[in-house]
């Protein structure tokens, strides 16, 4: 009876050391070292970018992302083979602490000529053109299910894109909208009512109460980026929460931020206008607050609303509390919109602490972001933004080799073109506000309790808390969602039961007007994930 024991003790840990292998390149880089991590499973990828001519193997964001890695871990081993189209991870301990990285950005004066000539090795008719940057939310994203399993609480500073590729990365506004909100369901984050999505102030507005803080002093649009996020995680001590999202209730408020780099602040205040003229028609709890900044020491075109510390640029308005200074910009120009609905269950909209905003990058971009919350707390999200260089944007557009899928980017799950009328050819701050409030009708339409780009995060978190059965209602799920499932049986050994919610008479799923929401619930049981590093201490 022993030696079976012994037997199924060594096969269990065989089990749990056997190494996730994949041949598909880089394809959900970034989640499978996450898993990786979590998992405690070494990591092999090969045949990153083998049939590329131009320039196989890891790009120059991977390769910053791995050496973040390495500085939030303590004993992971990282092997690249000479070409760079094989990857070894042999994952660490998270050791939490503070740091600060630098995310590569391209270089202006070479970046149209080194296209050109890829574009004469690829030929007219070519369907696809590598990112050669991505954004600080990228790597943010990235490193989000790590940072509360460390032995300390986690605090970045990242320098470099904060704006401009939102079709490929979600921007810092985005993840403290909707991402930190998130996490907080889970027991790891706490913002004591403050809203993410508005509060743009200093990093102590939410670290002095012990929960997870996202700021942006200063703003960098792609491609030069320039700008600067601060980022604090508390740490888990034991277990996460169990988590029943299933009623998606109804939108009460939306919030937002619109924000800009050399930019005039009108064009921030039209697309503001804009955004809104279109959500007054359905709901009248509005409220948008501006952020324009330049590459002057000091803001100009920028004003407090009355009652708080929000800006309000010509006939956009936001809230908060506390001191606000925002001083300036990069060389980038960017325009940013956040819009929050929220429901009767809290508010959004109000922060308290001081910031001191400096400035932005030498690089112009146009950005919204727009968030719905409902009245069970749910908070839904969208975004779009206004890239100056347009030629390459259309190029983008067209597809992927591998990492980057026609409708959904493989490196980030964020929706991409999913409709003709979402395609972000916005020209003007009116049309860049009209589509960013039809993105988050979009979302809000598809009824899920999380929107589309944080359905993969959940659904991770979901597999990592106690033996209890956690449920989630979404919308359709993404492709990269659907990947993210195998990947997590593969690492994990969690099974997702799921079921796609039917009509139902009376009332249906997401909303109240009788029609189906074609929502999808999920629901698994949880592998009991604790913080070995901080047991550890």
């Amino acid at each position: 009876m022993s030696n079976n024991n012994n037997n199924n003790k060594n096969n269990n840990n065989n089990n749990n050391n056997h190494t996730l292998k994949f041949e598909d390149g880089a394809v959900q880089f970034r989640q499978r070292i996450a898993v990786s991590i979590l998992s405690h499973k070494p990591l092999l990828i090969r045949n990153i970018r083998s049939e590329s001519l131009i320039a196989p193997g890891l790009r120059t964001h991977e390769a910053s992302f791995l050496r973040l890695i390495d500085k939030i871990t303590n004993g992971s081993s990282i092997e690249i083979n000479a070409t760079g189209t094989q990857l070894r991870f042999r994952p660490g301990v998270l050791i939490g602490g503070s740091y600060h990285h630098d995310c590569p950005v391209e270089q202006p004066e070479n970046e149209d000529e080194e296209e050109d000539e890829d574009e004469k090795e690829r030929g007219e008719g070519s369907s696809f053109t590598l990112p050669r940057t991505r954004g600080i939310g990228w790597y943010i994203e990235g490193i989000l299910p790590l940072a509360p399993f460390g032995k300390a609480p986690l605090q970045l500073t990242m320098t470099g894109i904060t704006d401009g590729t939102c079709t490929l990365d979600p921007s810092p506004d985005y993840i403290r909208a909707t991402l930190l909100p998130l996490l907080g369901r889970f027991g790891i984050l706490h913002d004591g009512g403050t809203s993410p999505a508005i509060d743009n102030t200093n990093t102590t507005s939410n670290a002095n109460n012990g929960g997870a803080m996202l700021s942006i002093p200063t703003r960098g649009a792609h491609p030069t980026g320039g700008g600067t996020v601060h980022f604090h995680c508390p740490m888990v001590r034991q277990y996460l929460t169990p988590i029943d999202l299933t009623d998606t209730g109804k939108v009460k408020r939306v919030r937002g931020i619109a924000s800009s780099c050399r930019i005039p602040p009108s064009s921030v205040a039209r697309a503001a206008h804009a955004a809104k003229g279109v959500l007054h028609r359905l709901l009248p709890d509005v409220w948008i607050a501006t952020d324009a900044r330049s590459s002057r020491r000091k803001a100009s075109g920028q004003r407090r609303v009355a009652g708080g510390g929000g800006l309000e640029n010509g006939t956009g308005t936001g809230t908060g509390t506390g001191n606000s200074a925002m001083v300036g910009c990069g060389i980038s120009p960017s325009l940013s919109l956040v819009l929050v609905a929220e429901s009767t269950s809290g508010i959004i909209g109000t922060g308290t602490g001081n910031s001191a905003m400096v400035g932005c990058g030498i690089s112009p971009s146009l950005s919204l972001v727009l968030v719905a919350e409902s009245t069970s707390g749910i908070i839904l999200a969208a975004e779009t933004c206004l890239d100056p260089n347009h030629r390459k944007r259309k190029r983008r557009n067209h597809g992927g080799d591998g990492d980057i899928d026609t409708t959904t980017t493989a490196t980030t799950g964020r929706q991409k073109n999913s409709s003709p009328s979402f395609t972000s050819k916005a020209l003007l701050p009116e049309d860049l506000g009209k589509e960013a409030a039809a993105r988050l009708l979009h979302e809000i339409q598809k009824g899920g309790c999380v929107d589309s780009s944080a359905q993969s995060l959940a659904l991770l978190l979901m597999c990592l808390c106690p033996e209890d059965v956690s449920r989630i209602r979404t919308g359709i799920l993404t492709m990269y969602t659907v990947e993210s499932l195998r990947l997590f049986r593969q690492a994990f050994g969690v099974e997702f039961k799921v079921r796609a919610e039917e009509n139902r008479t009376g009332h249906a799923i997401g909303n109240g007007n009788g029609t189906s929401s074609g929502t999808v619930l999920l629901s698994c049981l949880g592998i009991g994930y604790r913080n070995m590093a901080r047991a550890s201490t």
